[in-house]
């Protein structure tokens, strides 16, 4: 599974969805030039000689129950605000996985895009977008672990162990993006063959 805007899930579900060699991947590298999804672009801009684009205004919040979820992250928080990209940002988060949590990992994602005043949801295309992702777990198995996650002894990859974890101060960088400036939301619903495992919610504005 390609981390795409998608710049924030992934600094926010980074937390889940973590690319290989140290680095959060936050690029759209499968996008089609000017692609058009429900009137909404988002295909890659041209970059080059750009000045960096700011990604601020993020919020999170679990959209589910925690009392019953398999998995709460009870903290996150991402610096600096805003984050200018290409850049580098700081990761702090804390996570329980009340049940060991393994194959098949479903994601439900359903991105969202603001356009004059109105949210547009973006279908799936090419991976990207509005997508299901039947197993997470398979994906990351692929994967290098990030160094903060390796040396802070948190998993990147199924399985997801019972017990609490957190990452501090935990720095990636993040490379030039061609994800159009707007106002973005994304919800992730995660479960596994059926039983809910977490929902969480992430806003955020990229602009120029």
């Amino acid at each position: 599974m390609q981390n795409s805007l998608v710049i924030v899930l992934l600094a926010g579900c980074s937390v889940m969805a973590v690319q290989p060699a140290d680095v959060v991947r936050f690029s759209m590298e499968e996008t089609k030039a000017k692609e058009q999804t429900n009137g909404v672009d988002i295909s890659r801009e041209e970059t080059k000689g750009r000045k960096p684009k700011l990604l601020g205004s993020f919020q999170w919040k679990n959209c589910g129950s925690p009392s019953k979820e398999l998995m709460v992250v009870e903290s996150l928080s991402i610096a600096p605000d805003p984050i200018a990209i290409p850049g580098t940002i700081k990761i702090n988060f804390t996570a329980v996985f009340n049940k060991t949590v393994d194959a098949p990992l479903q994601v439900d994602l359903k991105l969202e895009k603001e356009e004059f005043g109105f949210w547009i949801e973006v279908p799936c295309i090419d991976n990207l977008g509005s997508c299901t992702y039947s197993d997470l777990c398979e994906s990351l198995s692929q994967a290098t672990c990030p160094l903060p996650f390796v040396q802070q002894k948190v998993p990147c990859k199924c399985p997801f162990n019972k017990g609490s974890y957190k990452l501090s101060n935990a720095s990636f960088n993040i490379p030039t993006s061609g994800v159009p400036t707007g106002n973005y939301r994304i919800t992730a619903n995660l479960s596994v063959k059926g039983v809910f495992v977490g929902c969480y919610y992430i806003a955020a504005t990229l602009t120029d």
